[in-house]
C-alpha cells in the first residue's frame, strides 16, 4: 500500500512535491475510508483535481517513470529531458523520486536520483512510520570515474564470500542504467529487496489515458468473481448493457480461410509451450487455449442488449462505446483491489465516461469491502463532493507563477461547511482551478455533521 510519493525535477514539477495517503486525523467522517495497519493508518483513494495543463499527469508520470527505471523497461521519456526547463539551474540538477509503501507487513522508502537517463543514486530503507530510525538495506552512489559505490546492509555480507559479491555488483555487473533493485530482485539471499520490486512491478498498477487492459477475456473465463463483478458493475452502471459474456469459436471457424496464416502462426505457439495466447484487435481481445481434447479455442468477450419484447442482441466490444470499454478496463484493477493490497493508479479517470456515471462508478468502488488503493486523477468538478470523499482524499494541482507544478490536500485549508465555503472556491481561495459545476451538486453544506473538524 502506498505512504507516501516524493518527486523534484520532473517535467512541471520543480520544487519537491509531496503526495501521501495518510488520513488527518481530526477529520470524523466517513472513517470507513481508512485502512488500519500494524504502525500507521491508510487512506482507501484520493482524487487529484486540476485543470488542463496544472501537471496533474506529470504527477503520474513520475511515478510510473520510476517504476519503469525499476523494472528495466524503456521509458516514455527516453528520447526527451525529463527536468523543469523553465528554470536553467535545473538542467543539471538530479530528477529525485521516493517512494514509501507497505508490503507483506515491512515498511520500505526506495529511491532514485537520475541526471541524463543516468542513476545518480538509488537506495531501499526499512522504514517504521512510527518515527523509529530507518534501516539501510542498500544505497548505491555514483563516484569519480564512473564507478559505483555500493552498501548494504551488514547481515549481506557476514562471509568473505559475499562481501566479494557485493564488490563484484559494483565493480563489474551494475551499470548506470540498471537499478540495483532490479539486478538482484530474483536472488533469494535478499528477501527485502525482492519484497519491495515485488511491489513497485506488480502490485503498484498504472492507467493512462490509452492503456487497454487486453487480458480481461482470458481471466473472465476463468475467475467466476471478476466474471459476477463484471456483471454486477455494467449493468448497474446503467450502459445499456445486459450481460457480458463469453463466445467461443474453433479456431479454423474463427478466422476462416483467408485467416491460414494466422492459424498456423498460433498453432506454431502453442507447439513451442505456449498455454495460452492473448490477442489484441479492433472489437477487444481474444483469449486462445486449447481443451482437453487438444482442439484450439477462441474465446472472445460479446455484450448482450435487451431490446424489443425481451429481444437479446449481442454486440461485440468495438460496436460499444467508448466509456463502456473504459469502464471493462478498469474492473479488473477493481476486483484485485477488492482482494490484494495492490495500489490502482489512474490518470484522467473521467475520459469518455459520463460525469453521472463516473460517480456512479465511484460510489460502487467506495461502498465495496476492499483491501487496495484507488488513485486518480480528474478535471470533472462534480467529483468535489464530500458525501463521497473525506476533504483529506481531495487533492488540488495547480501551477505558480513559474510554471512549477504544486499540490496539496483540501484539509489543509480546514474549511467552514457554509456558504463561505463556495464563495471561496469561486474565488480561489483553493487554488486557481476553473470551476464550471453546479454549486448545488457539491453537498459541501450536507457533509457538515459527517465531517466537522
Amino acid at each position: 500500500m502506498l505512504l507516501r510519493f516524493v518527486v523534484s525535477n520532473f517535467l512541471s514539477i520543480r520544487e519537491e512535491l509531496e503526495f501521501t495517503m495518510f488520513p488527518y486525523t481530526k477529520l470524523k467522517g466517513h472513517t470507513d475510508h481508512i485502512y488500519k495497519t500494524p504502525k500507521v493508518d491508510l487512506l482507501k483513494v484520493a482524487a487529484i483535481y486540476g485543470a488542463n495543463g496544472s501537471g496533474k499527469s506529470n504527477l503520474i508520470g513520475a511515478l510510473h517513470y520510476m517504476q519503469d527505471i525499476v523494472i528495466s523497461k524503456s521509458n516514455r521519456y527516453t528520447n526527451q529531458p525529463i527536468f523543469f526547463r523553465l528554470t536553467k539551474e535545473y538542467f543539471s540538477q538530479p530528477s529525485r523520486f521516493e517512494i514509501e509503501f507497505k508490503t507483506n507487513d515491512n515498511y520500505y522508502a526506495y529511491g532514485l536520483e537520475i541526471i541524463n537517463n543516468q542513476i545518480e543514486e538509488e537506495w531501499l530503507y526499512s522504514i517504521d512510520p512510527k518515527g523509529a530510525k530507518d534501516q539501510l538495506v542498500f544505497s548505491r552512489k555514483k563516484g569519480e570515474n564512473g564507478s559505483i559505490k555500493l552498501e548494504v546492509d551488514p547481515k549481506y555480507k557476514k562471509t568473505e564470500k559475499e562481501e566479494i559479491l557485493i564488490q563484484v555488483y559494483a565493480e563489474e555487473v551494475l551499470t548506470h542504467k540498471i537499478p540495483f533493485i532490479y539486478q538482484v530482485r530474483d536472488k533469494e539471499q535478499y528477501p527485502e529487496i525482492q519484497d519491495a520490486y515485488e511491489w513497485i512491478a506488480k502490485k503498484l498498477v498504472i492507467f493512462h489515458p490509452e492503456s487497454r487492459f487486453t487480458s480481461l477475456t482470458g481471466q473472465i473465463i476463468k475467475n467466476e468473481q471478476l466474471r459476477k463483478l463484471t456483471n454486477e458493475l455494467i449493468t448497474q452502471l446503467d450502459t445499456g448493457v445486459n450481460k457480458v459474456k463469453v463466445r467461443t469459436f474453433p479456431l479454423e471457424e474463427y478466422f476462416g480461410e483467408d485467416g491460414k496464416e494466422a492459424q498456423k502462426e498460433i498453432r506454431d505457439r502453442f507447439d513451442r509451450g505456449e498455454e495460452h495466447i492473448t490477442l489484441e484487435s479492433d472489437d477487444g481481445a481474444m483469449s486462445i487455449l486449447k481443451n482437453e481434447n487438444g482442439q484450439i479455442l477462441v474465446n472472445r468477450l460479446v455484450t448482450e442488449h435487451k431490446g424489443e419484447s425481451n429481444w437479446l442482441a449481442e454486440f461485440g466490444l468495438d460496436e460499444e462505446s467508448d466509456g463502456t470499454r473504459r469502464l471493462l478496463n478498469y474492473i479488473p484493477a477493481i476486483e484485485r483491489m477488492a482482494n490484494e493490497e495492490i495500489v490502482c493508479v489512474v490518470d484522467e479517470i473521467g475520459r469518455s465516461l459520463h460525469p453521472a456515471l463516473l460517480k456512479e462508478f465511484l460510489s460502487f468502488y467506495l461502498n465495496q469491502k476492499t483491501k487496495g488503493q484507488f488513485i486518480f486523477t480528474t478535471h470533472e468538478s462534480n467529483l468535489l463532493d464530500l458525501k463521497l470523499f473525506r476533504q483529506d482524499e481531495i487533492w488540488f494541482v495547480e501551477k505558480d507563477e513559474t510554471g512549477s507544478t504544486k499540490a496539496y490536500s483540501l484539509s489543509e485549508f480546514k474549511p467552514r461547511y457554509d456558504l463561505d465555503i463556495r464563495k471561496g472556491y469561486l474565488n480561489g481561495r483553493f487554488g486557481a482551478i476553473p470551476f464550471l459545476g453546479n454549486l448545488e451538486d457539491l453537498n459541501w453544506k450536507d457533509a457538515e455533521e459527517e465531517q466537522r473538524i
